[in-house]
């Protein structure tokens, strides 16, 4: 009763859609947050891509095409994997020239979820190469290597570690 009074009548499918769409949007927004850390962690662009993959894996997607200023780089889901119909393709441009191909199978991932997945996976891609970036001052590409990576370098961590924190305890035996 009280759903016709809020104008859903009697189809409540369109709800639980609604909800399942916005657990698969909060799961790829955590996913990214992931990979814009990791990006940090990162010492080459090669490093990142491969925890793109893991992404767009984890995501669904069957195929993802990335080229940058100095080459292609391709990942399918299973080796030797070409896609047959039915398939969704979408393309993105990254800033600098470069593009974001991603592709699924329909029955894995819906039109609307394919597109919406579609757009925060390569949304994730261009926030952690731009962190990428903006840390190693080297312009993203698949052989740019960190010049420097502090966030591993022990003496530049900004929390302390006390230090019996990894001492051996002692037996009372």
């Amino acid at each position: 009763m009280a759903g016709r009074t809020f104008g859903f009548g009697k189809d409540w499918r369109m709800i639980g859609t609604s909800l399942a769409l916005r657990g698969e949007i909060r799961y790829a927004l955590t996913l990214s947050q992931w990979l814009q850390m990791e990006a940090e962690r990162c010492d080459s662009v090669k490093d990142l891509w491969e925890d793109y993959q893991f992404i767009v894996r984890k995501l669904g997607f069957a195929e993802v095409e990335l080229k940058l200023s100095d080459g292609v780089n391709r990942w399918l889901a299973e080796a030797g994997d070409e896609l047959e119909e039915p398939f969704a393709r979408l393309r993105h441009e990254i800033p600098g020239g470069g593009s974001i191909e991603l592709s699924a199978r329909s029955e894995i991932l819906p039109e609307k979820l394919f597109e919406v997945l579609g757009e925060l996976a390569a949304e994730a891609w261009q926030k952690a190469a731009l962190r990428w970036q903006e840390l190693n001052e080297v312009t993203v590409g698949f052989n740019a290597v960190a010049v420097k990576n502090v966030t591993r370098k022990a003496g530049e961590f900004k929390f302390a570690v006390p230090a019996n924190r990894w001492r051996k305890k002692e037996s009372l035996a």
